[in-house]
């Protein structure tokens, strides 16, 4: 799954579409980035948002986890 940063966007808005759409899509692939220069990339890679992302994929893991047994 990619997801763009659209221009301007912060981050904290890019996280809840990003969870958004892994829930819709129950994808839990590592996320790539896609940068088109609007922002740098070591901005995306510092652990508040890694771990933020991390965290997400992990419940959308228990909740597919938990919808499989039922």
């Amino acid at each position: 799954m990619r997801i763009r940063l659209k221009k301007k966007e912060s981050i904290d808005f890019f996280i809840k579409r990003f969870k958004k759409r892994s829930l819709k899509l129950k994808n839990i692939e590592k996320l790539k980035i896609k940068n088109k220069g609007y922002r740098n990339k070591s901005f995306i890679k510092r652990l508040k948002y890694k771990n933020k992302i991390k965290k997400i994929q992990k419940e959308i893991r228990i909740k597919n986890f938990f919808q499989k047994l039922h």
